[in-house]
């Protein structure tokens, strides 16, 4: 992903509390017409799963959500 224009970074959130386990991915772009470049289709709403990493999951989320972030240092 590193490749793609406006991207920034990107998480890996990792649940094991439940009898499954369970992940969230959180990726940071400059702006919402950079994830619009990213997207299929141009769809913002359309998760991007890639196939091999669906094939590994029981399920997923198929719309994504989007937030604008904060940036709070000491």
């Amino acid at each position: 992903m590193r490749a793609i224009p406006g991207f920034l970074g990107a998480d890996v959130l990792r649940d094991d509390a439940s009898n499954e386990v369970s992940f969230v991915v959180l990726t940071r772009f400059s702006s919402l017409e950079d994830i619009g470049r990213f997207a299929r289709g141009g769809d913002l709403e359309v998760a991007i799963i890639e196939r091999k990493a669906a094939g590994l999951l029981a399920r997923y989320d198929e719309r994504a959500h989007h937030y604008r972030t904060a940036l709070f240092q000491r």
